[in-house]
């Protein structure tokens, strides 16, 4: 028999399902506003905030938790104007993506959970690595600096 979900397996599944129904929106909005003709990208990360919201679904939905109703059409309006250039968009999206999955591992005990948030860690690891890549040859990312030389530090 399976473990009832605890109060913070409960809590962040909650969260991770209403993070990535406003990620899933925010995303609508940069590719339709994004002029850079690349948006794979972008469209890679929406693909991403749409899938995990339909394996909780699933899991509130075999422990009767009733679902969130998340964000919908109506709470964005698409056509609005342009707010931020294409450097924001691309700089915001892999940093939303990272922020969903910071303590998603450390706040359950359950092995069908762990698996869960793992695969998506995973998934969404290697998308902030073609990210940042992609920014960086483009120079919307500076390259991390040097370390400083800690030999010429120390024999001061």
């Amino acid at each position: 028999m399976k473990e009832k979900l605890t109060a913070p397996e409960t809590g962040k599944l909650w969260a991770t399902y209403m993070g990535n129904s406003m990620s899933s929106y925010i995303l609508s909005y940069f590719l339709e506003h994004i002029e850079d003709p690349d948006k794979k990208i972008l469209q890679h990360a929406k693909d991403l905030t749409e899938e995990l919201p339909s394996n909780v679904k699933e899991i509130f939905t075999k422990e009767n938790v009733p679902i969130p109703y998340g964000l919908t059409q109506e709470d964005v309006n698409l056509g609005a104007l342009k707010l931020f250039e294409d450097e924001c968009h691309k700089m915001n999206m892999f940093s939303m993506k990272m922020m969903a999955f910071g303590n998603s591992v450390a706040v359950n005990g359950r092995h069908d959970l762990a698996l869960l948030h793992g695969k998506s860690m995973k998934s969404v690891s290697s998308f902030v690595n073609d990210a940042a890549a992609i920014m960086m040859e483009t120079s919307w990312m500076e390259t991390p600096s040097e370390v400083v030389d800690r030999d010429h530090l120390t024999s001061n």
